[in-house]
C-alpha cells in the first residue's frame, strides 16, 4: 500500500497538528472512516510521513548550506536564469505570530494602569498595525491600547473612561458657566482651544479638525492635558483646568490623578507582547540554478503521467512488455548475458591494465557472473535498506558506492502500473468492508478487484525477474563496476572524483542491464515519458547505441591527453616534504608555525591523474565478443552438433543446424547485444 507521494517534499505533516479526535474509535463513533484499518499500516504511515517530512528538511538545510538554493525576498525580483523551487518547502511564510517590544516610563505607565485597575475599569493591550493606538468602549467601558503607544495615548483614553463613568463633560462645561467663573459661554472655547492644540504647528484634514471638536474628544484631551502638560492646560484653559482639578479633589478615588501629574522618571523598562499576524504573509522564495531546480523537479512532478490520457496508453504498454520479457525469459537471458559480458570486460581491463593476479581472480567468476551478481545484489539491498544512516558505513561500502552513482537496489516506478499493490488493497479494504456489515462497499471493492486481477497475474508472473533479478543483478554490476575503477587509481579519490566514478557505472550499467534510472540523466519528466510512450525500451536501443559507439571511438579518443578525464586522488606522502606520485607537499595551513618544531606535514598530498586508457566501454565491447563466441560455439557446435562458427554472423546469429528452403542455413537470435550490434 503507498502511503504518501512524492509531493509536497515535506510531506504532509499531518503529526505536527493538533489532534482533534483523541481515539480512533471515537473518530469511527463520528461516522469517519480511517485511511486503514490496519494498525501496524497506521503505525507505518506515520513513520512514513515524519520520514519524509526530515528528508525535506534535510533537503532545504543541505542546500543552503551548499548556497545551491538562493532566497529572494518578495519584494525583489529573482536573478536572471535562475528558477523558483517547485515545492511548498521553497517558499518562506512569516510566522502566524511575532514578539513586539516596547518601552515606556515604568513609573509612569505603572501608575496609570494602577489607577485604572483600582477603579475597576477593564484593560488591556494588543499588538498589531491597527490604524489607532488606543480606544475605549462606550457600552464596556474597556480600554484597548496597542502595544508601543505612547503614555500620553493612554492618558487620552483614561480621559474617555471617567467620562463615561462621571459623565465628565457635562460636569466641567456646567462648572465653567457658573458665575464664579467670568465668561460663562464663552468658557466653553477654552476646551476648543485646548482640543486645537493637538494639530498645532500642521495643517489638519477637514475631517481630522472636525473630530478633535467632538465634546467626547474635548473632555478627554482636557484629561490628557492635565496629566501631562498642566502648565500649557493653565493656559490655554485655564477655567476649564480648576473646574476638573476641583472635580478630582471631590473624588477621592481620582487623587491619584494629582500624583501622576507630578510622576516623571528616567526609569525605562521594555515589555513583550504576541501579535498575530492577519493572514498569510509571504516573506520570500528559493531560486536555483535549472540544472538544480530540474532534479526536484523531476522528483517531484509526474510529467504526463498525471494526464489520464497517458495513463490509457502506458499501463497497457507496461502490461505488454511485461509479458514479452516475462514469460519468454528473454530479459532474463539478456541480463544475464550482458551481466556476464560486464565481467568479462572487468577481466579485460585487468589484463589491458597490467594486473594478471586481479584478471585471474575475475575469470574465474565470469561463468557464474548471473548468480553471484544476484547474491551480491541481494547482500547489497539488504544492506542498502537496513542502514538508517550511510554515514555509519565506510566511504566504500556498496551502498555509498551505490548512493553516490545514483543507483538504486528497486525497481524504478514508470516501470511497473502497482497493479498487484492495487489489486491486494482492493481484497483488504473488500474484507475489511465485509465484517463491518458495508456489504455495498465491500461490492464495489470486490468488483475493482476483478477488473485488476489480470494485469495483476501479469505483474506477478513478471515480478521474479523484473523486480526481483534484475534490480539485484544491476546493483551488483554497478557496485562491481566502481570498485574495479577505483582499484586502478593509485591513490583515494577524492569527493569529486569518486560521484565521477560512480555516476559513469552507474550509466553505463543502465545502458547495458535496462531499466534506466531517467532521474540520473536530468530531463524534463513530461519528455521522458512521451519517449517512453513512443519507442519501446527506449533506454535499452539507445544504450546499445551508446556503448557501441563509444566502445569503438574510446581507444582513439584517449590516445589523446586532453580527451581523458583529470582524477583527484590522495596519495601518500614520501619523505614528509613531496608528494607521491608526482604529487608536491601539501603547504602548511593559516597561522602554522614552519620552525623545526613544527608538526610534520599530513601523511597524504592530493595529485592529479589522468583516468585510465582502457574505458569500461571499450573493455565491455571485448568481454561482449568473448561471451558472444562462447555462447555461438556452445550453441551452434555442442548443442546443435553444426560446424564451428566461423564468421561474425555465426557469432551474432548462431547456426540451427537446419536448412532454409532457400538453403540458407537456418540461424536462432540470441539474447543480447550481439545481434543488436552486428544489425548496426
Amino acid at each position: 500500500m503507498r502511503l504518501i507521494g512524492r509531493r509536497p517534499l515535506e510531506g504532509p505533516k499531518s503529526f505536527l497538528k493538533h489532534r482533534t479526535i483523541p481515539t480512533m474509535r471515537q473518530g469511527v463513533a463520528r461516522g469517519l472512516e480511517p485511511k486503514t484499518w490496519n494498525l501496524v499500516e497506521i503505525d507505518l504511515f506515520k513513520i512514513e510521513e515524519m520520514s519524509k517530512f526530515i528528508l525535506g528538511r534535510q533537503a532545504l538545510n543541505d542546500n543552503r548550506s551548499l548556497g545551491t538554493w538562493t532566497f529572494v525576498s518578495a519584494l525583489r525580483k529573482p536573478p536572471t536564469g535562475m528558477v523558483q523551487i517547485p515545492d511548498p518547502i521553497g517558499a518562506v511564510w512569516a510566522p502566524p505570530q511575532i514578539t513586539v517590544k516596547e518601552a515606556y516610563d515604568a513609573l509612569l505607565t505603572e501608575g496609570l494602569e494602577s489607577l485604572i485597575h483600582e477603579l475597576g475599569i477593564p484593560y488591556g493591550r494588543v499588538a498589531g498595525d491597527m490604524p489607532w493606538l488606543g480606544r475605549t468602549n462606550r457600552e464596556t467601558n474597556a480600554i484597548t491600547m496597542r502595544v508601543g503607544a505612547p503614555e500620553g495615548a493612554l492618558m487620552h483614553e483614561l480621559g474617555h473612561a471617567l467620562d463615561n463613568t462621571y459623565g465628565l463633560y457635562r460636569i466641567i462645561a456646567t462648572a465653567i458657566k457658573t458665575p464664579e467663573f467670568e465668561g460663562e459661554k464663552g468658557a466653553l472655547g477654552e476646551l476648543r482651544a485646548l482640543a486645537a492644540l493637538r494639530y498645532a504647528g500642521g495643517v489638519p484634514t477637514p475631517d481630522f479638525a472636525k473630530y478633535v471638536q467632538k465634546q467626547a474628544e474635548q473632555i478627554a484631551n482636557l484629561v490628557h492635558a492635565y496629566l501631562w502638560a498642566p502648565d500649557e492646560a493653565k493656559r490655554v484653559a485655564p477655567r476649564a483646568y480648576d473646574a476638573f482639578e476641583s472635580f478630582v479633589m471631590d473624588h477621592e478615588e481620582l487623587h491619584p490623578l494629582m500624583e501622576l501629574q507630578k510622576m516623571r522618571s528616567v526609569v525605562i523598562a521594555e515589555r513583550e507582547a504576541t501579535y498575530r499576524l492577519p493572514g498569510p504573509i509571504l516573506l520570500g522564495r528559493y531560486y536555483a540554478a535549472p540544472e538544480v531546480a530540474r532534479i526536484f523537479t523531476n522528483y517531484l512532478t509526474p510529467g504526463l503521467g498525471a494526464h489520464p490520457v497517458f495513463l490509457v496508453f502506458r499501463k497497457p504498454s507496461n502490461a505488454m512488455v511485461h509479458l514479452k520479457l516475462s514469460f519468454s525469459a528473454f530479459h532474463a537471458l539478456t541480463v544475464s548475458i550482458e551481466g556476464t559480458s560486464m565481467a568479462a570486460g572487468r577481466m579485460m581491463r585487468d589484463i589491458l591494465h597490467g594486473r594478471p593476479l586481479a584478471a585471474a581472480k575475475q575469470a574465474a567468476k565470469v561463468l557464474v557472473e548471473p548468480i553471484d551478481a544476484a547474491a551480491r545484489g541481494h547482500a547489497i539491498r539488504n544492506q542498502y535498506l537496513t542502514t538508517l544512516d550511510p554515514l555509519t558505513l565506510a566511504v566504500d561500502a556498496a551502498t555509498n558506492l551505490l548512493i553516490a552513482g545514483g543507483g538504486r537496489v528497486e525497481q524504478s516506478r514508470e516501470y511497473t502500473n502497482r497493479s498487484m499493490a492495487k489489486f491486494a488493497d482492493n481484497l483488504r479494504r473488500a474484507n475489511e468492508a465485509y465484517l463491518r456489515g458495508m456489504h455495498g462497499r465491500a461490492l464495489s471493492e470486490s468488483t475493482q478487484a476483478a477488473i485488476r486481477l489480470l494485469p495483476a497475474m501479469i505483474e506477478a508472473g513478471a515480478w521474479p525477474i523484473l523486480q526481483w533479478f534484475v534490480p539485484r543483478v544491476k546493483a551488483a554490476a554497478a557496485v562491481a563496476e566502481i570498485q574495479k575503477d577505483l582499484e586502478h587509481l593509485p591513490g583515494v579519490p577524492t569527493e569529486d572524483t569518486l560521484l565521477a566514478i560512480a555516476s559513469k557505472a552507474v550509466n553505463l550499467t543502465d545502458a547495458t542491464l535496462g531499466e534506466v534510472i531517467w532521474d540520473n540523466y536530468f530531463l524534463p519528466r513530461a519528455l521522458m515519458s512521451a519517449v517512453q510512450l513512443v519507442i519501446m525500451a527506449p533506454g535499452w536501443r539507445g544504450g546499445s547505441a551508446v556503448m557501441l559507439a563509444r566502445g569503438l571511438t574510446d581507444p582513439i579518443r584517449k590516445a589523446f591527453p586532453g580527451q581523458r578525464e583529470d582524477y583527484r586522488v590522495r596519495v601518500p606522502v614520501s619523505g614528509g616534504a613531496s608528494g607521491g606520485g608526482g604529487g608536491s607537499a601539501p603547504p602548511p595551513t593559516d597561522g602554522a608555525s614552519t620552525d623545526a618544531d613544527a608538526e610534520p606535514p599530513p601523511p597524504y598530498t592530493t595529485v592529479t591523474v589522468k583516468e585510465p586508457y582502457w574505458s569500461a566501454h571499450t573493455t565491455f565491447l571485448i568481454g561482449q565478443v568473448f561471451v558472444a563466441i562462447l555462447i555461438a560455439e556452445l550453441y551452434q557446435h555442442y548443442l546443435h552438433h553444426a560446424d564451428h562458427p566461423r564468421t561474425v554472423k555465426d557469432v551474432a546469429y548462431p547456426q540451427t543446424g537446419k536448412r532454409l528452403p532457400n538453403g540458407e542455413p537456418d540461424r536462432s537470435r540470441i539474447p543480447g547485444y550481439a545481434g543488436i550490434f552486428y544489425d548496426i
